[in-house]
């Protein structure tokens, strides 16, 4: 159904986990397939369709194994990441922790790889969206309701150091903006602590700003 007209793609697509979690592996794992042609087959401007699939991805996490949560969903949920689409990029966050807990109940190497792909958001090279998304990654880790607190303090949150010193004002905003609201167990971290010190140092009130405690009524 791929190739349909959109409103049908956009359908299956929206139920996509709801069918495959009442069939059997084998049948599920062959749908595998489809979930690539997504982003590739489809049209630029078709990015709802992108978006449905974003919204389906912290279940279909679940329903997959491991294996195919590292080879196949891992790349997927980065190439969605870096979609051209706001709201695509945004969903697709939803499904990283969900992502991370999956590929941990498999071989050790692929979490580590998929920390890799993750950290090469944060690459100073890359471009600066890719960086304001590294922020966001870490965020939507943190946040999530069990946590793999070492595994974010040794392998993402690191990373925000360099980041908080970014030389494009637009990401170190992007780090101000959502610094304060990582749980107390990730602003302990040295490397989020020492972020948040350097960013009140900043020379842009911009980044100042939003770091100041709100305005008593």
């Amino acid at each position: 159904f791929i190739h349909d007209a959109e409103e049908i793609r956009v359908g299956g697509i929206g139920h996509l986990a709801e069918f495959l979690a009442e069939v059997g592996p084998a049948c599920r794992e062959s749908y595998l397939p489809v979930l690539n042609e997504v982003p590739t087959q489809t049209s630029p401007r078709n990015w709802r369709l992108r978006e449905v699939l974003a919204e389906q991805l912290p279940r279909l996490t679940q329903l997959f194994s491991a294996e195919s949560a590292h080879s196949v969903l891992t790349p997927l949920c980065c190439d969605l990441l870096r979609d051209e689409v706001a709201q695509v990029r945004e969903t697709t966050l939803l499904a990283i922790p969900s992502l991370l807990r999956r590929v941990s109940e498999g071989k050790g190497e692929w979490t580590i790889d998929v920390t890799e792909r993750l950290r090469s958001f944060a690459e100073p090279g890359g471009p600066f969206q890719d960086r304001q998304t590294f922020v966001y990654i870490c965020q939507a880790v943190a946040q999530a309701e069990q946590p793999d607190t070492l595994m974010a303090e040794t392998q993402l949150l690191p990373q925000l150091l360099t980041i908080a010193t970014d030389p494009v004002l637009s990401v170190r905003i992007a780090l101000a903006r959502r610094i304060l609201s990582f749980p107390g167990w990730a602003l302990q971290a040295p490397s989020l602590h020492g972020a948040l010190e350097a960013l009140r140092s900043d020379e842009s009130g911009r980044v100042q700003a939003f770091l100041e405690p709100p305005a008593v009524p």
